[in-house]
């Protein structure tokens, strides 16, 4: 009878995304995923695989699990410029922790500036997380279009990827140690951008 695991995979996954998340991909060692899952090698491999195996596991429960939190404040609240205001709120909650206390940008933009270009496996991933987010942005700026509170100068999604591009952005930016307020005045800018 094989030996029942005496770890939870979720667990460890979140475990293995912090390390990946606060040295990038490339600098994160096996000795320091044995560490901070409090694993062996062996434990590590037999549940996971390599290295890069245990990254787009680590990087698809991020991604879905962001996705999930994104995409629940856009169907629970009705009005679509209120939506996207709370959206924009919770990032800037998120990237106002100074920054040599917190992991800057998010695990997603970090992993596309250094694996997207030559990583296929990592960029499935985060091509599939860019699309679906952006339908909710197109979906809820269609709405906001037809309702009269956004702009309808531009089809809906070019500016769900206008929306991606500014996040992306912003979250890269801020890892340069720039201050919220300046964040803030520019992310207040441009939901004003949005507006009719």
């Amino acid at each position: 009878m094989a030996r029942p695991r005496e770890f939870e995979i979720n667990d460890a996954l979140e475990k293995a995304m912090e390390a990946f998340w606060g040295k990038g991909y490339d600098a994160t060692s096996m000795v320091d995923l044995m560490k901070v899952m409090n694993l062996n090698k062996g434990s590590i491999y037999a549940a996971f695989g390599n290295k890069h195996a245990l990254f787009t596991k680590a990087l698809t429960q991020y991604t879905d699990t962001t996705y999930a939190r994104i995409k629940n404040i856009f169907t629970s609240i009705e009005a679509p410029n209120e939506a996207m205001k709370v959206f924009f709120d919770e990032m800037l909650v998120e990237q106002s922790i100074p920054t040599d206390k917190v992991k800057t940008g998010s695990l997603m933009v970090n992993s596309i500036i250094e694996l997207a270009p030559h990583d296929e496996a990592a960029k499935i991933i985060l091509n599939c997380q860019v699309k679906r987010l952006e339908a909710i942005f197109s979906k809820t700026i269609a709405k906001g279009q037809e309702t009269g509170v956004f702009r309808n100068d531009a089809n809906a999604k070019d500016m769900a990827i206008e929306v991606s591009v500014f996040i992306f952005g912003i979250m890269s930016y801020r890892k340069t140690g720039c201050d919220i307020a300046k964040i803030q005045s520019i992310t207040d800018n441009y939901l004003n951008s949005l507006t009719a």
